[in-house]
């Protein structure tokens, strides 16, 4: 998936996005970023699980947020049980 420009997350997602970040030690631009190390992946994936799981967004609005795919976005709703030990 190809991004034109910058996203500016709004609202509760943005409050995830952030979440992630600082549970990452890291700007909001790698967490939105190609980068793929686990320790950034992870607290991305969580965030995107949770805003299905817990707060019933879409999977095409968390990937547009997270930059990327709703495939991306239900593999990491498909790991979170496995990762986290979390329906």
């Amino acid at each position: 998936m190809t991004n034109a420009g910058p996203i500016e997350p709004r609202g509760f997602l943005h409050a995830l996005v952030e979440d992630a970040a600082r549970e990452a030690g890291v700007p909001i631009a790698v967490i939105l970023g190609p980068q793929r190390a686990r320790c950034v992946a992870w607290p991305r994936m969580r965030a995107m699980a949770r805003a299905y799981l817990d707060y019933g967004f879409s999977t095409g609005e968390i990937g547009r947020v997270f930059r990327r795919d709703h495939t991306t976005v239900l593999h990491a709703i498909q790991r979170y049980p496995e990762i986290w030990g979390r329906p």
